[in-house]
């Protein structure tokens, strides 16, 4: 039986009936992160809902969504949803083990879509940068001319608008608003996009399947790197298998490096964090690995022209993340545009990893097995 939850008119009811010293609209004139903040208390509960199609308001409302992790198991895999951060996933457990998923009380990690349109550097300058899981305050400016205060709790989950939990078929399904990772310059975290995803579970192979919507009415500047998506795996992956050779689909020879060796790069240069850039892959998939070659692996089709990153993070303690990013630099967001992608993770052997991505590129059509002659 598929639980269906309209959340988006549970929290509006919950602004009309709150009281009114706990909730405050914000209007264009105003400083919308400031008063918004000031008037609910940032250090309780404070999410934006959008009124349907409209423009960017913000609502700030006191624990409105439920903070609380939603599983889909099948036996093999148990896969977490934190629906306070927008419904993403936040957890894969192999069997009952631990979870391989880098899930920091952080907002920027998981594993999550985020869009990058406009000059984004260090989220400083112009552009926006929704983010399925939602916004990092300590990277903004709540209160113009106001102390960053390390005590208080400044990451602000994206509002889940709805979702619907099927057991029987291991499936889920979210409506997400984006939020702005790192808000720049007192605009409004709130962004003018849904994300709607369906994910499913088929023994040890995630599906995930996103649908993205922009409704606002403006043209917005030329896209940046999309990442579609971004997968942080915790430390204890620290090899990165991938085939990055000219004869794909033949089961030839891999490539492989390591987080030490990219957090090198980074460490010799005093940077907090260093990329390896594979480019586009011929195979579409990158497995992250622990030493017995058991792990994570990212495959997606549908972007045949995405760069594959690695990402290694040096001098950042327990924010260290093995991380490969599939981006894509060419989509451009204007009135109306809508498009979807679709990816898989699997939970295995590299090896064994490989296989299940042939059959499932032979099935969306990208080659074909040649047949042995026949005998005569």
């Amino acid at each position: 039986m598929i639980k269906r939850l309209g959340l988006f008119f549970t929290t509006m009811l919950f602004f009309l009936i709150s009281n009114t010293a706990h909730a405050y609209q914000c209007t264009k004139s105003e400083d919308r992160i400031g008063q918004c903040a000031k008037a609910c208390n940032i250090a309780g509960k404070c999410q934006f809902i959008p009124p349907e199609g409209g423009s960017c308001y913000s609502f700030c409302l006191i624990n409105n969504q439920p903070s609380e992790t939603i599983y889909l198991d099948n036996g093999i895999l148990q896969v977490g949803f934190r629906l306070d951060w927008g419904g993403v996933l936040t957890e894969i457990h192999y069997k009952g083990g631990p979870n391989m998923v880098n899930n920091l009380p952080y907002t920027g990690r998981e594993i999550q879509v985020d869009l990058r349109i406009g000059k984004i550097v260090n989220h400083t300058e112009t552009g926006i940068n929704p983010t399925e899981a939602g916004t990092w305050w300590k990277n903004s400016v709540l209160y113009k001319g106001g102390a960053f205060d390390p005590n208080m709790d400044y990451k602000v989950g994206s509002p889940l608008v709805d979702y619907s939990l099927d057991q029987n078929n291991h499936t889920i399904w979210t409506k997400t608003v984006p939020l702005d990772f790192g808000v720049r310059k007192g605009n409004c975290p709130l962004t003018e996009f849904y994300f709607e995803k369906e994910v499913s579970l088929d023994e040890n192979v995630i599906k995930f399947q996103y649908n993205i919507t922009y409704w606002g009415k403006n043209d917005l500047g030329q896209p940046g790197n999309h990442e579609l998506p971004a997968l942080f795996a915790v430390r204890n992956y620290d090899t990165f298998i991938y085939y990055d050779g000219e004869t794909p689909w033949k089961n030839a020879p891999v490539s492989s490096t390591t987080y030490q060796d990219i957090a090198n790069e980074a460490i010799a240069e005093g940077k907090t964090q260093a990329h390896k850039n594979l480019g586009t892959l011929k195979e579409y998939w990158v497995s992250v690995v622990d030493e017995n070659g058991f792990g994570l692996t990212l495959a997606g089709f549908d972007l045949p022209e995405a760069i594959w990153l690695l990402k290694a993070e040096a001098f950042l303690g327990t924010f260290q993340a093995s991380t490969i990013f599939r981006v894509d630099p060419t989509i451009p967001i204007r009135k109306g545009t809508q498009f979807s992608t679709t990816f898989y993770v699997i939970v295995d052997y590299w090896q064994n990893a490989r296989k299940i991505v042939y059959e499932l590129a032979k099935k969306a059509g990208l080659f074909k097995e040649k047949k042995g002659k026949r005998r005569r």
